[in-house]
């Protein structure tokens, strides 16, 4: 067989000398690519700058590389669970995994080329320190809704992780951050064999019984009260309940 031959450099490299709307392009492909992977069940493992490439070209583009870790969700194995440490989730030391995983080691990836690009070294990986480096960043230009959703990527609690990396792409369309091109990419994740709400389940049955005991004639209408951080799902919660 015969493989495409790729020319291009690593994210991180490529970055170095890119503004912030052509990373933010790029991380956009990134998020789009890392999506279709989740769609199809299946969980990366190790994600990191080295597995993202810029290919060069009239139209660049990302291509992630490296599934040697990839595991489908509804078989893990988890002796074969690890990751660089660098940009692993934390709940991976601990022999748990989901989509939310790979979500926060995007989550670092897109952190480690943002500080570079707005405080230059001295990055420093835990969540106390990525929270302040991020309101660092905010006050040397970093839009503060972009902060916010790194923060919610790199979540240390699963259940607190922002549930879809696809929300990076709303924040970059809301901020004009996009592309012409970016704007004609389709998302994959309208019919995913997988919720867009992992973790949430108990919430959306809550929802359900509520509103079948309403529909019943069981229970009197009542008010929900939806809030959260940026970032966090809520607007996808509800899209998964209607």
């Amino acid at each position: 067989f015969t493989m495409e031959h790729l020319n291009g450099k690593s994210i991180r490299e490529a970055s170095l000398a890119a503004g912030v709307k052509q990373i933010a392009s790029w991380l956009s492909k990134a998020c789009l690519g890392l999506d279709y992977l989740h769609t199809q069940g299946w969980i990366h493992g190790d994600v990191k700058p080295e597995n993202l490439m810029v290919v060069n070209g009239s139209m660049p583009s990302v291509k992630w590389f490296d599934l040697g870790m990839a595991q489908q969700a509804e078989s893990l194995n988890k002796a074969l669970l690890g990751g660089t440490r660098r940009f692993m989730a934390p709940e991976i030391e601990k022999g748990i995994i989901d989509f939310r995983s790979d979500i926060y080691s995007l989550g670092a990836v897109f952190f480690e080329i943002l500080a570079s690009h707005y405080l230059g070294e001295d990055i420093k990986f835990d969540s106390d320190s990525i929270a302040g480096q991020l309101d660092r960043m905010a006050h040397a230009g970093l839009h503060a809704s972009l902060a916010e959703l790194i923060a919610s990527m790199t979540k240390w609690s699963m259940d607190e992780r922002c549930s879809s990396v696809m929300i990076f792409n709303d924040v970059c369309a809301n901020l004009n951050l996009r592309t012409e091109e970016d704007k004609k990419a389709q998302s994959y994740s309208a019919q995913p064999p997988y919720p867009f709400i992992i973790g949430r389940e108990n919430l959306i049955r809550d929802f359900q019984e509520t509103l079948d005991a309403l529909l019943a004639g069981k229970a009197a209408p009542s008010s929900w009260l939806l809030t959260g951080e940026a970032g966090i799902g809520k607007s996808r919660l509800l899209e998964e309940f209607r």
